[in-house]
């Protein structure tokens, strides 16, 4: 009994879940890995599945998950970004170091990324154009990278005081 099928394609995760509901029809959403198999069940058709999660759902076999609320999910979605951001931003200063290493350049001070780092970097200089154009950019990249962490930091801030 399908009443949109076309919606329903196009909804993927946990909008399904909630799609379902709201056209009235039970759904439960079960993880694929805590499914049990057979060792020697490697043959897959949609008609094979479709029987063994009937059996298993009419033994109990099956036990659902927890479907978080649109407002859970989108706290999901604000850390996943604020920790790809991150990784973006360790990436981006690893590649400025790298490409200042291979060119003979190696800040003397404590550690990297302080103030006086930032000095360091800011005094540096190339010869030919192009090399000092990826050091201008690399530098770039690493700031906005910054800003966007800075921004999702504040984001997630203010959700979690809301929360609160």
């Amino acid at each position: 009994m399908w009443h949109s099928t076309a919606a329903i394609r196009q909804a993927s995760g946990y909008g399904i879940h909630r799609q379902m509901l709201g056209l009235g029809v039970n759904c439960s959403v079960v993880a694929s890995s805590v499914i049990p198999r057979k060792p020697a069940e490697r043959v897959k058709t949609d008609r094979r599945d479709a029987e063994m999660l009937a059996r298993l759902l009419r033994s109990s076999a099956l036990t659902a998950i927890w479907i978080p609320d649109p407002a859970h999910e989108a706290m999901r979605d604000l850390v996943r970004s604020r920790r790809q951001t991150r990784q973006d931003l360790v990436a981006s200063r690893q590649m400025l170091l790298g490409f200042l290493l291979r060119h003979g350049r190696k800040c003397t001070g404590r550690s990297n990324w302080t103030k006086a780092h930032w000095r360091w970097l800011g005094n540096q200089a190339f010869e030919i154009p192009h090399q000092q154009f990826i050091l201008g950019e690399s530098i770039r990249r690493i700031e906005e990278a910054q800003q966007r962490c800075n921004r999702l930091d504040a984001m997630l801030g203010e959700a979690l005081y809301q929360r609160l």
